[in-house]
């Protein structure tokens, strides 16, 4: 089968790379949850900053907090609510610079913006309700501004700031049988890659 024909779909994954990740510690399906949001999703940010795709990059990357702050919700519940996500994003995407520290409202109408009109002034901000962002790829300090109406973010802190969530919400989960039996399911559902399916091949 060749390597560079693949699909996007809902194949069940099971990882035998057990030096990578130890399915023995805890209850969460860490080689799933590594393949969907190390090797998929930080990957793409990561290629996007490298490659100069700063906007790609921070598009990416407010939605991947959308993914991950909404992944615990209670079972009847089918998407991230607005208030799952600013109270993730507060917890550890809180960026501070020399003149303001950044919100999980700024964080969360930042990825309106990119959304619903590929903009930097979603609604929350043209109501005051949240700052303006900009982006750049690697500052000394997380966030810089002037007067405070623009905010510059440093996407190289962003990006730190949600790696170090993602961890400390993976071991959250991986530590609960309940958390882990809400979560397990939800990780077959998302996207990811995988071969496809030699019965398809030759169609």
């Amino acid at each position: 089968m060749s390597d560079t024909l693949r699909v996007t779909g809902h194949v069940k994954y099971v990882s035998n790379r057990t030096e990578e990740i130890e399915m023995s510690d805890g209850y969460l399906n860490k080689p799933l949850f590594k393949k969907i949001f190390v090797d998929h999703i930080c990957t793409d940010i990561q290629w996007n900053v490298q490659s100069d795709r700063y906007l790609a990059a921070a598009q990416l990357l407010l939605n991947a907090v959308d993914i991950i702050s909404g992944l615990t919700r209670p079972a009847h519940q089918e998407d991230t609510t607005r208030k799952e996500f600013i109270a993730w994003a507060d917890k550890f995407m809180s960026l501070k610079g020399n003149k303001y520290q950044l919100t999980g409202t700024d964080i969360y109408a930042a990825r309106c913006g990119f959304s619903h009109g590929y903009t930097p002034h979603p609604k929350l901000v043209r109501e005051g309700k949240a700052k303006t962002l900009s982006y750049v790829d690697a500052s000394t300090m997380p966030v810089m501004t002037d007067d405070g109406s623009l905010i510059i973010v440093s996407l190289k802190h962003l990006k730190e700031a949600f790696t170090e969530g993602l961890i400390a919400t993976m071991k959250e989960i991986n530590s609960s049988v309940e958390l882990s039996t809400l979560v397990n399911p939800r990780l077959d559902a998302m996207f990811y890659t995988e071969n496809l399916p030699e019965k398809f091949q030759n169609l």
